[in-house]
């Protein structure tokens, strides 16, 4: 498979290339420390469970290729479909996750926030 091209870091500024993500390590790290401040604390203690972890590594090794239509990098991230606040019955449900590549989680989890 042929390597995506090189591309500038999207924090502004940044002199950084990256091939597969929006942003540079260093800026990575500090988008998913500010993410993970806005998290609830029952967010925080969802994704940090035995069982969440378990079922993500399940997801990720059953589609290793993100599921999104005409993408295929790396999936490193599982998407709830049907939200899990709206569905708590489907939180652990296999066929309600998605896997995807980091690029195409970020872009579904905007566009629920602005449609809900």
């Amino acid at each position: 498979m042929p390597l995506r091209p090189l591309h500038p870091c999207a924090q502004p500024g940044c002199p950084e290339l990256v091939r597969d993500q929006a942003r540079c390590s260093a800026h990575l790290k500090q988008q998913k420390r500010r993410l993970d401040e806005r998290k609830s604390p029952e967010d925080r203690q969802f994704y940090s469970s035995s069982r969440w972890r378990k079922l993500r590594a399940l997801k990720l090794s059953h589609d290793p290729i993100c599921q999104k239509a005409m993408c295929y990098n790396q999936a490193t991230d599982v998407h709830h479909i049907q939200r899990r606040q709206e569905f708590p019955e489907l939180t652990f449900a296999l066929e309600n996750l998605q896997a995807l590549c980091k690029r195409c989680h970020s872009s579904e989890t905007a566009r629920e926030v602005w449609h809900s």
